[in-house]
C-alpha cells in the first residue's frame, strides 16, 4: 500500500502551531512550514512530523538556526545566531554545539575550537574582546575554562605558557615579562 505525499494547510496541535506543507500519512512529511503561535516559524524538511535534514528556525527575539536537523534537533553543521550580535558556525549533536566551530561573542571575543554538549571543551584559540581585548589564549578548554596545557598572552606583552585549572594559572608553567624577564616554576 503507497502512501500518497500532497500539500495543504491544517493546525497540528489547536491554539499551538500550525503547518504548511507536504504530508504523508497524516504527518509533515517533505518540504513545509511550521508556525507557532509565540512566533517561531520552521522552514524546512521533515520526517513524519519531525523536523529532520536541512531547515531554519527564527524566534521572536532576533535568534535564529539554519542547517541541519534531527528528530527536531539542530545535529550535524548549521548557523546559529543571536538579536545580541553573537553567532555560531559549526558542528552540532543532539540540539548542542559539539565538535568543531566558530563563536563570535557580542563584545568582539572569537573562540575557535572544540565544543562538548554546548560548551568550550578540548583545543582551541580565544580572542577576548570588550575591556580584554587584545588578550588571547591557545590551548584546552574544560567546560568553558582553560585548563591543562595553554599559553595566555596579555595586550601589555605579558605572557604566561603552562598549566591550567578551572580558568587559573596551576601548576608549572613561565610567565614571561615585555622586557625579557622569565619566571619558571609553580
Amino acid at each position: 500500500r503507497r502512501s500518497q505525499t500532497w500539500v495543504n494547510k491544517r493546525v497540528l496541535r489547536e491554539g499551538q502551531s500550525t503547518y504548511t506543507g507536504e504530508w504523508m500519512s497524516g504527518n509533515p512529511h517533505g518540504h513545509g512550514t511550521q508556525s507557532w503561535s509565540d512566533g517561531r516559524q520552521y522552514r524546512g524538511h521533515m520526517n513524519q512530523g519531525s523536523a529532520e535534514g536541512e531547515g531554519t528556525i527564527w524566534h521572536v527575539d532576533g535568534s535564529s538556526y539554519s542547517g541541519q536537523w534531527q528528530k527536531d534537533q539542530s545535529h550535524g553543521y548549521g548557523a546559529w545566531t543571536r538579536g545580541d550580535g553573537s553567532s555560531y558556525r559549526g558542528e552540532w549533536a543532539r540540539g548542542k554545539q559539539h565538535g568543531h566551530g566558530t563563536l563570535h561573542l557580542p563584545d568582539g571575543g572569537l573562540y575557535i575550537g572544540q565544543f562538548r554538549n554546548g560548551v568550550k571543551s578540548g583545543e582551541g584559540n580565544y580572542k577576548f574582546g570588550g575591556d580584554s581585548e587584545g588578550c588571547t589564549y591557545e590551548g584546552q578548554h574544560c567546560s568553558n575554562n582553560h585548563c591543562g596545557r595553554g599559553l595566555f598572552k596579555w595586550a601589555d606583552g605579558r605572557q604566561y605558557e603552562g598549566e591550567w585549572r578551572n580558568g587559573v594559572m596551576h601548576g608549572e608553567g613561565t610567565f614571561s615579562f615585555p622586557d625579557g624577564r622569565r619566571y619558571r616554576g609553580q
